[in-house]
């Protein structure tokens, strides 16, 4: 039985001893591997391995084809190659992760598209029309390397922030901020609102300042104080408000009045806001008119100066 195998031209000859599979064949041993620039390599396996089983008994009548009568040349697919579909004899370059927008050229080696360049897993991905400084492309969007964060055209990767620039910034490079239209970096490096005069930034707002305050009261505009209800304005201060007019008091709450030293509430009229004079000692004949002073009733007269006792005329 012939089973030599047809050979090519080849270079590079060496020694190996291999374990490969190709088809149904299994080399366990070779020699002489043969390499050209398709891919294809040839190796000399010893006879018996490519008998079938039922003939192996008849290897030592059969004279292989190799550089030892006991070899015969076979043709496989180098390292890095694969066989090419529906063509046995024809070995192509093997890039296992596949190549994207490119094609296969060299082993693991990709040659990529119009418009196409390496990304980070070796396969051929879409350029940025105006590139993706330190990072990669994907589609029409950067995607940037660890470290660095998108910048705000989108267009290239800047060195990552991590400083908060607040409601109105963006941190742009080295933990600076950028700030928006209507807003200023502040003592702190941060973005706030620019507020016109007269107006103060609390929290995300401008809010109108009154230096006095707007004690019982609401700061509605720059020195403008809006009272709570129940209190008036008087001489640019709020102060509480009596329906009923408090005499000998002071209205010192809504509708709540308070008396003043030497006078108390008139418990004859407790719905009433008067205050009556309060005479310690009482008035005997004679009327408490003022604080611990007495007037007496018509046709009594004082017992003496200062006395709260007046007796008959």
């Amino acid at each position: 039985m012939n089973l030599s195998i047809r050979s090519t031209i080849f270079f590079s000859v060496l020694f190996i001893i291999c374990s490969t599979e190709t088809s149904n064949l299994r080399v366990t041993r070779g020699i002489g591997l043969k390499l050209n620039n398709t891919g294809i390599c040839e190796i000399e396996v010893p006879v018996v391995s490519i008998l079938p089983p039922e003939l192996k008994h008849t290897a030592g009548s059969i004279r292989g084809n190799g550089t030892n009568p006991a070899y015969s040349k076979i043709k496989l697919c180098c390292t890095g190659y694969k066989q090419a579909a529906h063509s046995p004899f024809h070995c192509v370059p093997d890039c296992p992760n596949g190549c994207g927008l490119g094609n296969c050229t060299a082993p693991n080696v990709c040659s990529c598209n119009k418009h196409a360049g390496i990304g980070p897993d070796g396969k051929c991905i879409t350029v940025c029309p105006k590139g993706c400084l330190n990072g990669q492309c994907y589609g029409a969007f950067c995607n940037c390397n660890p470290g660095f964060t998108i910048a705000p055209n989108n267009n290239y990767c800047i060195k990552g922030c991590n400083k908060n620039c607040g409601p109105g910034g963006q941190c742009v490079a080295n933990n600076q901020c950028k700030c928006q239209t209507g807003y200023q970096l502040n003592s702190h490096g941060t973005c706030a609102m620019i507020c016109d005069n007269g107006y103060k930034v609390v929290g995300n707002a401008c809010e109108p300042i009154c230096g006095g305050g707007c004690v019982n009261g609401e700061c509605v505009a720059p020195n403008q104080c809006k009272c709570n209800p129940g209190y008036t304005m008087q001489l640019g201060a709020c102060v509480p408000k009596c329906v009923n007019p408090c005499y000998n008091g002071v209205c010192s709450a809504p509708n709540v009045c308070t008396c003043k030293q030497g006078y108390v509430k008139d418990n004859d009229n407790p719905r009433s806001n008067r205050c009556i004079a309060y005479c310690a000692h009482g008035c005997v004949n004679a009327v408490c008119s003022a604080p611990n002073f007495c007037i007496c009733k018509q046709g009594f007269r004082k017992e003496s100066k200062g006395s709260n006792v007046c007796v008959k005329a």
